[in-house]
């Protein structure tokens, strides 16, 4: 078995929010947000959660369902996707993640502003790169990669891995004395 890398990493929230305002004022974007994750538990209520996404997704559904999802309109995807990055299973809730959640423009989009606010100078847009994984193909896109700045990290935590030992000597390596690296003290089970 090969032993896991996970490690968590801690963030000055103001310090990637500044790189984001960067980010978002470098390229054309859809959507762009720091948000904190939503975890499904007895007593939560979706309505409350997302509401942009349940006023707009009717109207989507019922396209769908007459066979037309050409025709769902670019804010209920927007809804869609900046809502289902931020739902996890509440056995994940100790966690309190917060997530970057970055949506790149596309070239159409780019080209209806640029007619629609001739006046207005559209940034360029985020390359999005591939690589080849496990599971196949995986588009992405990478954040800060322009940025001459480092990364605003507070803390590290080396996962459980038959390896901690190592993944945390590599993580002091590469770090140095800049932000504090713990070893987890779950046991690693594998």
């Amino acid at each position: 078995m090969e032993a896991t890398r996970d490690i968590v990493l801690f963030f000055n929230t103001q310090g990637i929010i500044s790189l984001l305002n960067l980010e978002f004022g470098r390229h054309y974007w859809t959507y762009m947000r720091l948000a904190e994750v939503c975890y499904a538990y007895a007593g939560v209520v979706l309505e409350t959660l997302f509401p942009e996404l349940l006023d707009s997704s009717e109207e989507a559904v019922i396209n769908v369902v007459k066979g037309d999802a050409s025709n769902i309109r670019q804010e209920t995807l927007v809804a869609l996707l900046s809502a289902a990055p931020r739902f996890k299973h509440e056995g994940f809730r100790e966690e309190q993640e917060v997530r970057v959640i970055a949506i790149p423009g596309k070239d159409s989009l780019a080209a209806k502003m640029r007619v629609e606010h001739p006046d207005h100078e559209v940034a360029p847009l985020k390359t999005i790169r591939s690589r080849v994984g496990p599971a196949g193909e995986c588009r992405y896109i990478a954040l800060f990669d322009n940025l001459t700045v480092k990364l605003p990290i507070k803390r590290i935590i080396v996962g459980p891995s038959r390896d901690q030992n190592k993944n945390f000597t590599q993580a002091r390596r590469l770090l140095g004395t800049r932000c504090q690296i713990a070893r987890s003290k779950t046991p690693f089970i594998g």
